[in-house]
């Protein structure tokens, strides 16, 4: 019964398949993000303190 039930977000082992895969390519996309993100911050933070360290002089 559960394999021939065919729709989004149903039990069937394709449609688990493809919500699963689906999943990791989120949490991929967002892992990703996160490492840009953070070397922008990063990045932010030295140029600041140098602006800081230079007027400081």
């Amino acid at each position: 019964m559960v394999e021939t039930r065919v729709g989004l977000g149903g039990p069937q082992a394709i449609e688990v398949e493809r919500m699963l895969k689906e999943a990791k390519d989120k949490l991929s996309a967002d892992i990703q993000w996160i490492q840009q993100t953070r070397q922008k911050l990063n990045a932010s933070d030295k140029n600041l303190e140098q602006a800081f360290n230079s007027l400081m002089q």
